[in-house]
């Protein structure tokens, strides 16, 4: 019993180990499943991950084939484009009328087309494979080099010459542009045969040069027709002068001054076309002398304004305060523009005024764009006609060259001047109204020693206070301006009833400067109200007029302190108002064209005058006669000579053209064989003084010149210029 009790505890415990092993494995099951049912769940989701991605994966590859196949096609198509743009380009490079050349960038040739075959004369063995330059003529190969620098770049343009199988020389024009080429870089170039365009080119520049040297010889005989016909006039124009100062009647007096008249405009024609002609044969050269501006434009007015004499015309001028007083140029070709244009604005304009202005357009470095105009008040011109206007021989119309006169060559000069001196001339213009010519012309400012006729001493004005009266409002403006630049108070009014109310309020007036011709009440009116006005009896007047010298004799009455004729030197206006401040009578300037008749007694000079024209013989002789001297003369350059060999002379007068021996050529000789301290001065006599002459003619050695026709005057003046200085015995 003891023993089954043992054995029954024993089973029991043996059960509880085993129900311990039980539930203990049992809690390690669970365990385990639980780990798997885990790992079961994250493997799932990472199975899930991985076969998006494969579906992704999958999608874009399907997409990459896609996409292949489409380029697949494209490269399809390409191709066969390509093929077919081959085939077009090859049956045009075989087919083109011009030689074709493919080279590489090193200028060896791949390939060339059978028009290039042609034009090289040689098989495409005999050109491919060979270098461009090959082909060239030897004596252009570096010329070739130079040219074709086309190789670095992308296309271009030139002009060449090639070599064929035959060595003939072709000129040809080439067009090149960069090309792939058989996978390559190349260049692809166009070859043209030129030869005929050549020969044209130079067929056309011959005919070119004939007509220019047609032009020239045309030029020439009309320079030397117009120096022919200059002769005679100056024989005309002199002797109708002399005769001018003899008594005669009135009749006869009329007669010569028609002779002389007309002598003057047929001598004005001639010199526009001996002009012309210089300029189209090209022999018009200009001067580049300093010279004052404002003196110029005063002595072209003063000239032109001859011709207003009896029209009611204003001419006046206004330079501008920037302008340089003093400008580098041709002052002989800028008057000759500036006479042409107001002397045309004189001769269509009946009332109103001429206004010449210079103003500065712009200025480089010192280089000045001077811009002028001239305005007139006259009959204007039409629209139709302006663009002919500065063509030679050309003219508005017939009937103005019936009415006026004239070759019309005027503006063609101006033109052709104005060109030389680097500007451009235009015009605006308006039927009924008038006229506005513009120039312009390229300068410098330049420097001249100040003479007498420049103001020097302007605390004379200053402050002074001047009643200006004037209806016309540009030359109040201009007065006003000039009086406010050399420090006066101007006061200016428009007629002689506002200058009346001025006084009448006992306004203080230093000096008066008065209009002649004023509607209402002229000058000479509103002078004679002044002198009877208490306090103004003695205020200086000074009286302008446009009329002309009759006014002269009527102004020197107790009126006037002194008169001024109009277009006014700056200069003469200003000297005047300090004269006549100073109530000092200025000193009246000796005339230099009226003659000395006592001037060989101051200068008694042995004179000899070289002339082989008759006519000229006997004016030379008469104009010295009167200035008291006795020449002789010599017909030629030798005669002088001999005469020189018998006797000594102080002064030889030597026209430029006579026959056997030339002036110039007997000057030299002079020269030659006398001392610079022994020789005789010597004057050129010229019917042909164009720029060069001056300088031709001192380059011979002579002192100076005269052109013809030739003025008393001039004689005089030339003989005070050389002799004034040297002692006489």
């Amino acid at each position: 019993m003891s023993q089954n009790t043992f054995k029954t505890k024993d089973l029991r415990e043996h059960i509880e180990v085993l129900e311990t092993k039980i539930k203990h494995l049992t809690n390690e099951l669970n365990l385990t499943r639980q780990e798997y049912e885990s790992l079961s769940k994250e493997y799932y989701e990472i199975f899930s991950r991985m076969e998006a991605k494969v579906d992704e994966r999958t999608q874009e590859l399907r997409r990459a084939q896609k996409k292949l196949e489409l380029k697949s096609d494209e490269l399809r198509k390409d191709k066969a484009a390509l093929q077919k743009s081959e085939q077009r380009f090859k049956a045009l490079f075989d087919n083109s009328p011009d030689a074709v050349v493919v080279e590489d960038l090193h200028g060896t040739i791949i390939d060339v087309n059978p028009a290039a075959c042609k034009l090289y004369k040689r098989s495409p063995k005999e050109i491919i494979g060979k270098n461009t330059i090959e082909f060239v003529p030897h004596e252009y190969k570096e010329k070739a080099k130079e040219r074709l620098g086309f190789r670095v770049q992308d296309e271009g343009y030139c002009q060449g010459d090639i070599l064929t199988s035959d060595n003939m020389v072709i000129p040809v024009e080439v067009v090149m542009r960069r090309i792939h080429y058989m996978d390559k870089q190349a260049l692809l170039l166009h070859l043209r045969d030129i030869s005929e365009r050549k020969k044209t080119e130079q067929a056309y520049k011959a005919a070119m040069e004939e007509a220019k040297s047609a032009n020239r010889a045309k030029s020439e005989f009309l320079a030397s027709m117009s120096h022919e016909i200059r002769t005679p006039m100056n024989g005309v124009i002199g002797m109708t002068g002399l005769l001018l100062s003899t008594d005669l009647t009135e009749e006869q007096r009329e007669y010569v001054e028609t002779i002389r008249m007309s002598s003057e405009s047929l001598l004005t024609i001639i010199n526009d076309i001996l002009d012309f002609s210089k300029i189209e044969s090209g022999k018009m050269e200009l001067e580049e002398q300093p010279f004052r501006l404002r003196q110029c434009i005063e002595e072209v007015l003063e000239l032109v304004s001859i011709g207003l004499k009896k029209k009611d015309v204003d001419i006046l001028y206004q330079i501008e305060p920037e302008v340089p007083s003093i400008i580098v140029g041709d002052v002989t070709r800028l008057r000759q523009i500036l006479v042409n244009l107001n002397g045309n604005a004189v001769k269509f304009t009946e009332k109103g005024e001429i206004v010449t202005r210079v103003k500065v357009q712009k200025e480089v470095n010192g280089e000045l764009t001077l811009h002028f105009s001239v305005r007139d008040t006259g009959i204007g011109i039409p629209k139709k006609h302006l663009k002919n206007l500065f063509s030679a021989f050309s003219q508005v119309d017939s009937s103005s060259n019936r009415r006026y006169g004239g070759t019309g060559l005027g503006l063609a000069i101006c033109k052709r001047l104005v060109g030389l001196m680097g500007g451009d001339i235009w015009v605006e213009s308006e039927p009924g109204k008038g006229s506005e010519f513009h120039f312009t012309i390229t300068t410098r400012a330049g420097h001249l020693k100040e003479g007498s006729a420049t103001p020097s001493n302007l605390a004379d004005l200053r402050g002074i206070t001047v009643l200006v009266v004037d209806d016309n409002a540009t030359n109040r403006r201009i007065l006003t301006e000039q009086c406010s630049r050399w420090g006066m108070n101007p006061y200016a009014v428009a007629s002689g009833r506002e200058a009346i109310q001025w006084l009448e309020k006992q306004m203080k007036f230093d000096v008066a400067i008065l209009d002649m011709q004023m509607p209402e009440m002229d000058g000479m009116q509103l002078a004679r109200q002044i002198r009877q006005m208490e306090g103004y009896k003695k205020l200086p007047l000074i009286l302008l007029s446009s009329i002309g010298l009759e006014v002269q004799v009527q102004s020197k009455n107790h009126l006037f302190n002194h008169y001024l004729n109009k277009p006014v030197k700056q200069s003469l206006l200003f000297n005047t108002l300090r004269d006549v401040l100073r109530e000092v009578q200025k000193p009246q300037q000796k005339n230099d064209k009226i003659l000395d008749n006592a001037l060989a007694q101051k200068y008694p000079l042995r004179i000899l005058v070289a002339e082989d024209n008759n006519i000229n013989q006997k004016l030379m002789l008469r104009l010295l006669s009167k200035l008291g001297y006795q020449a002789d003369i010599a017909a030629n350059g030798l005669e002088v000579l001999q005469a020189l060999e018998r006797q000594t002379y102080d002064l030889i007068f030597m026209d430029i053209q006579m026959p056997e021996m030339d002036g110039v050529e007997a000057t030299k000789e002079i020269n030659r064989l006398y001392d610079e301290a022994e020789r005789p001065r010597i004057i050129a006599l010229t019917a042909n003084a164009i720029q060069g002459d001056r300088e031709k003619f001192l380059a011979s050695g002579m002192d100076d010149y005269i052109s013809k026709p030739i003025q008393g005057s001039e004689i005089q003046q030339v003989i005070k210029k050389w002799f004034d200085k040297v002692p006489q015995v």
